[in-house]
């Protein structure tokens, strides 16, 4: 992905990006578990994430410390200053930094990505806060176990809590679902609980009187599962089954039914705990009991459907709308029905989806409204996110979803939307790339051949200066990249190709464009994308690219 990052605002810039490769060949497939020990026994994992900067964090119960752990397994370890606070529930917040639940310290903390951590006391004594989940409102929410309460701080510290109806309810899980509200479980009382932005909840008794509900995970068709589930980066459900420690996944088949399939956890009695779909494509878990992070290299999904997304980023102001094209295939032998979309990162604000007319991007049909889609087609879909807060880059995962199949396998940059809002209008970078293959893929000769591929772009968004930047993100991928402005009207590099990021300023561009977009091929697994370090992204692209 090639993005330029803002540092006051971003029009027309085109980039010619020159790539030699040394020699890579993609990994194997096949699903292996691999296991990271920390370095202190008896530290106990408890929750894990992605965290904003590529890595995955999680909280150490007994250890006291917040952890931090990147794709290739490097740990790195951030005590809390609080003695025995009793770290537990991990979220993102829409600042960028991670916030976490102190339920032994009855304290609220904030942890940046260079370990820097703040607390914030709950105004409730003995609270117990539990777990916690960025809100649409751009606020963190958080379960007060003992306090029997919902607590929201804002991004600055602030505290309000709200009293739930009835007593001895015991809050625990809590997570945002696709409706605008925030959804609790009350594992004392069995119930489901529902909290408006507003504060106004409802509740909601579980059918199952001898089953009672403890955990909360919202899955790709938009609805809330109680029990230990993670959304795995192939789309499909999975489970964690802690007596007979192992990892399952749910997928779909054609007749509906789902398929189960098992993974056994190499260390006996490992106390799996929490599971995520990391970064790079894999399931990463906590091993409670044995002081470890695991993680499962996961197959590709046998899913017919793929899907992708145009433009790839959009950074607009709070209060505005963020719009994208998207499109679904269904490379299916069966027609499908029920397909949709839906938003499975929670972001502050409204998502809306319609379908639209392939030749002109015109709006057809009623919003938010399923598809039939035919063996072998596709179907275009308007896409529209209105931003209520401030959110940091956030890379928007939409669910691609059609009734019995698994959804479309998320990709980083081809079906997903890096996102961000501020409360002053910024630069706004519709960037698109072209390369002579004209289909996506960058083919470069032997390994230590070159190839080039080129960047329009132009800004929506207020003026400023922008930095363009390019490299391979979280994809390891030895290439050497370098980077340099054109000649819109030439396309010949206006200085050296170079690796050193290069700056621009960009007035405001008040056109607005329609183009026509299908994809038909999913990048390789030598694809790549591209980050700069400082500010906030405002525009992004992506290649892929491969050997011959």
């Amino acid at each position: 992905m090639l993005s330029t990052r803002c540092r006051h605002a971003s029009l027309s810039l085109a980039l010619a990006i020159s790539i030699s490769v040394p020699g890579f060949a993609p990994p194997a497939a096949g699903q292996t578990i691999t296991e990271f020990v920390l370095p202190a026994t008896g530290s106990e994992p408890g929750f894990i994430i992605n965290g904003p900067d590529g890595a995955l964090w999680f909280s150490e119960t007994s250890g006291n410390k917040i952890g931090r752990i990147t794709i290739s397994g490097k740990i790195t370890e951030f005590p809390i200053p609080t003695r025995k606070s009793g770290p537990a529930g991990l979220a993102v917040g829409s600042d960028g930094a991670i916030w976490l639940t102190e339920r032994a310290a009855g304290k609220i903390g904030r942890i940046t990505t260079s370990g820097t951590i703040t607390e914030f006391f709950v105004p409730a004594i003995g609270a117990g806060p539990a777990l916690i989940t960025a809100g649409p409102d751009g606020a963190l929410w958080f379960t007060e176990l003992f306090g029997n309460k919902i607590g929201r701080i804002t991004t600055t510290g602030s505290v309000r809590e709200f009293n739930i109806p009835a007593a001895a309810r015991g809050p625990v899980a809590i997570a945002t679902a696709s409706d605008g509200n925030i959804w609790f479980t009350e594992s004392n009382k069995n119930k489901i609980g529902k909290i408006t932005p507003f504060g106004f909840i409802t509740k909601y008794p579980n059918p199952d009187t001898a089953v009672a509900i403890d955990y909360l995970s919202p899955s790709p068709d938009g609805r809330l599962y109680f029990s230990v589930v993670g959304i795995g980066p192939d789309g499909a459900l999975w489970l964690l089954e802690l007596v007979a420690n192992k990892i399952e996944r749910v997928g779909a088949s054609a007749s509906g039914t789902p398929n189960y399939t098992e993974f056994a956890i190499p260390t006996p009695a490992a106390g799996a705990l929490a599971l995520i779909g990391g970064p790079d494509c894999n399931n990463w878990f906590t091993e409670t009991k044995i002081s470890k992070i695991g993680r499962l290299t996961v197959r590709a999904s046998r899913t017919p459907l793929v899907a992708a997304v145009l433009p790839s980023s959009r950074s607009i102001q709070v209060g505005h709308t963020a719009t994208a094209f998207a499109t679904i295939i269904n490379g299916g032998a069966s027609a499908l029905t029920n397909c949709r979309i839906l938003p499975l990162t929670t972001v502050p604000g409204h998502f809306s989806d319609q379908t639209t007319d392939p030749s002109t991007n015109a709006a057809i049909g009623s919003p938010n409204t399923p598809v039939a889609l035919n063996a072998g087609a596709s179907q275009s879909f308007y896409t529209s996110y209105q931003a209520n807060a401030a959110v940091s880059p956030t890379d928007v995962v939409p669910s691609f979803d059609c009734k019995n199949v698994d959804p479309a396998v998320p990709v980083t940059g081809l079906n997903t939307l890096l996102l961000s809002s501020s409360y002053v209008a910024t630069p706004d970078v519709i960037a698109l790339s072209a390369m002579p293959s004209g289909d996506g893929i960058l083919d470069i000769a032997g390994t230590s051949g070159s190839n080039a591929f080129a960047v329009a772009t132009a800004n929506v968004g207020a003026a400023g200066s922008v930095n363009a930047s390019v490299d391979t993100g979280s994809a390891t991928i030895p290439v050497t990249l370098k980077i340099c402005p054109t000649n819109p009207s030439t396309a010949a590099c206006l200085g050296t190709p170079s690796a050193t990021p290069t700056r621009r300023r960009l007035s405001r561009f008040s056109r607005r464009g329609q183009g026509r977009f299908h994809s038909r091929r999913r990048p390789p697994a030598s694809s790549w994308v591209s980050r700069m370090a400082g500010g906030a992204i405002c525009g992004s692209t992506s290649v892929a690219i491969r050997t011959q």
